[in-house]
């Protein structure tokens, strides 16, 4: 690849001061939703709003009125209905903690799981329960089986219709029915309780026209007899006709983000970012195209601390990279920006890394939430991401000035950026720490939008496609 121009590499504490964000982006209306996680995502979809939520608190809550589905009208942020998760059990006496998390769509088909370690099946048209799954979770502690992630809605027996695919917590990869609900296959690939937290995706790797599924977490453990330690993390590529795995890729961390594929031309590549600061572009053949190093530096103050890398990256048209650090509560956590267009990559065969200078820092304390790209206050191509703590970032690819903006309450949950009401203009959707979705007008006419949501598209079919 040719050289790319240079870009300083800057560290920096200073912070601009965050103008009110109501001064630029009128807000619209405000609805009590609950909160919501880095792994929650918003749906717009038959003229309405959906959202899952993990009620008033974030803590174990059986009993919690919003822990549920919320269908939101886009125009006036009244609630039109709330879709409570039912349950019943011959065991437990009390209902356990009904958090949602990521939800789905398809037709009148409405997905969504619970940390009650159910998966359910809603007909929005009906306004009833088609179908519930119980996750496998024999033998294990309270957290295992929790459904934390978005499904995945892709068609692997060839019957036309949108089957399931769910990570469960502690666990690894479910694979269902969608008309049915039954199991289509299961690869328990794991028995440790922050494993399998990201959403799947799907791609065939294996050139059998059936798509297979890309999703990771910790391994089963030595006490099991395996080759991989519990603390070892991999991205699997799972056949999508029986669950099998197909290849896995050892990705030296933790995870956290969810995987992306990445189409430009004819090729294809499924990105993903480990916990410990490295974002990976990997083949089909789950072998390195090239890295991403997010590494602090080693000088002072941050003396080669991790990027702990939560969210999923986004990548703008020209490929502007953006991703987020959550992990010291501090200025080491921030906003990274990579222009990776034309840059140049240095080392070999999975040594091969972009060069570090293409890179830029932020200081803005955490951020797990994933960027959406749009155009938001210019036609330019822009990023918009919020912070933990409060703050609204939209950096500009072509300027490359970082605003930001303050919020009435910090977030990590992945914003929305689309026209919900018909006015032909974007609104911006943010769902706050303080327990209300936040619905902004933007004043660009005619604006487009390249990654408008959390996993991209209502079937959580997270894709980009790039020139």
């Amino acid at each position: 690849m040719k050289n790319a121009s240079i870009f300083i590499l800057l560290f920096t504490a200073f912070q601009a001061q965050a103008q009110n964000i109501e001064t630029t982006f009128p807000l619209k209306w405000k609805s009590k939703i609950g909160q919501t996680t880095y792994r929650t995502n918003i749906l717009f979809d038959k003229n309405k709003i959906w959202i899952g939520s993990n009620g008033n608190t974030l803590e174990k809550n059986s009993k919690d009125e919003l822990d549920a589905v919320f269908s939101i009208d886009p125009k006036t942020g009244n609630i039109l209905e709330k879709i409570i998760p039912t349950w019943e059990s011959k065991e437990e006496k009390e209902m356990p903690d009904t958090d949602v998390n990521g939800i789905a769509i398809d037709g009148n088909k409405l997905f969504f799981g619970t940390d009650a370690h159910i998966l359910y099946c809603y007909d929005i048209a009906q306004k009833q329960f088609l179908w519930q799954y119980n996750t496998p979770t024999t033998n294990i502690g309270e957290n295992y089986g929790n459904i934390e992630s978005c499904p995945l809605l892709v068609d692997l027996n060839n019957d036309a219709e949108k089957d399931v695919v769910i990570t469960v917590r502690g666990r690894g990869v479910v694979a269902l029915n969608g008309k049915t609900g039954k199991t289509l296959w299961a690869n328990i690939l794991s028995k440790s309780d922050g494993a399998y937290l990201c959403s799947p995706v799907s791609v065939d790797v294996n050139n059998d026209q059936i798509p297979d599924i890309i999703s990771g977490g910790w391994g089963l453990g030595m006490e099991d007899g395996e080759n991989s330690g519990v603390n070892e993390s991999h991205l699997y590529a799972l056949d999508g006709k029986n669950g099998k795995t197909i290849w896995e890729f050892n990705l030296g961390s933790g995870l956290k983000s969810s995987p992306v594929i990445v189409r430009k031309a004819k090729k294809t590549a499924i990105m993903i970012a480990t916990t410990y600061s490295w974002v990976y572009m990997l083949g089909l053949d789950g072998k390195v195209l090239y890295g991403v190093d997010f590494q602090l530096p080693d000088k002072e103050p941050y003396y080669g601390g991790i990027s702990g890398l939560y969210g999923t990256p986004a990548i703008t048209p020209n490929e502007t990279m953006v991703i987020g650090s959550s992990w010291w509560s501090s200025d080491h956590d921030g906003l990274w920006i990579a222009h990776l267009l034309k840059a140049k990559l240095i080392g070999e065969g999975a040594y091969k890394n972009v060069e570090k200078n293409v890179r830029k820092f932020y200081v803005a304390n955490r951020i797990s939430a994933s960027g959406v790209v749009g155009n938001i206050t210019s036609k330019n191509w822009q990023i918009a991401i919020p912070t933990e703590k409060g703050e609204l970032l939209i950096y500009d690819e072509k300027t490359r000035v970082l605003d930001r903006f303050k919020m009435p309450s910090g977030a990590e949950c992945t914003p929305f950026l689309g026209d919900i009401d018909g006015d032909k203009k974007l609104e911006l959707l943010i769902a706050s720490y303080d327990g209300y979705l936040y619905c902004y007008e933007l004043s660009v006419k005619k604006a487009k939008v390249f990654i408008g949501q959390f996993r991209q598209n209502n079937t959580n079919q997270a894709e980009i496609r790039l020139k």
